[in-house]
């Protein structure tokens, strides 16, 4: 999905128009503006927390509708969460059609794309919440996984199959915690 604001006499800007350095500045700003309730918010995990529930209370019945600005800026804040936390850089992806976080870790690559993950919070709700993507993230975790897999032994259907067991009760923090 690409989202798209008009400039003043200059056509449509979409999240593709920005840079690194402008999704970092707007990380920033973010930041120190949601500190403003007298809680330190850095760029790590308690931040996303803090990201995750204001998109559900912009889902909440009755509450406006979040601006495109409000979006990209809650993805660079994501984002940026992300790359201080578990390293990469801010790439432009053709595949993702946005700016991602390109990690690398021996042979493989992870790319998190974080304004796909808020619009997907954004529209569906917990379910898709970005505290479940962040922890997944974890180069470590997916380090062991791929080592995991290229030792796994094939069925004889030559597939490997991982099975991942979800909790019925989301284990992330919600409005009453």
């Amino acid at each position: 999905m690409t989202r798209k604001r008009k400039r003043k006499g200059k056509g449509e800007f979409t999240f593709a128009d920005f840079t690194p350095e402008m999704l970092i500045k707007a990380a920033e700003g973010v930041r120190q503006e949601a500190s403003k309730d007298g809680r330190e918010y850095g760029f790590d995990r308690n931040t996303v927390v803090y990201l995750a529930k204001h998109i559900e209370a912009w889902r909440a019945p009755g509450a406006p509708p979040m601006s495109d600005l409000q979006m990209w800026a809650i993805a660079a804040l994501y984002g940026e969460c992300i790359r201080r936390t578990y390293g990469g850089e801010w790439k432009w992806s053709q595949e993702y059609g946005s700016w991602v976080i390109h990690l690398e870790k021996g042979d493989w690559v992870l790319r998190a794309a974080p304004l796909n993950r808020v619009i997907n919070q954004y529209k569906h709700g917990w379910e898709y919440v970005l505290m479940t993507h962040f922890d997944a993230i974890n180069p470590d975790l997916q380090a062991a996984l791929h080592e995991h897999l290229d030792k796994a032994d094939p069925g004889p259907d030559k597939k490997t199959t991982l099975h991942i067991e979800i909790p019925e009760k989301p284990p992330y923090p919600t409005e009453n915690n």
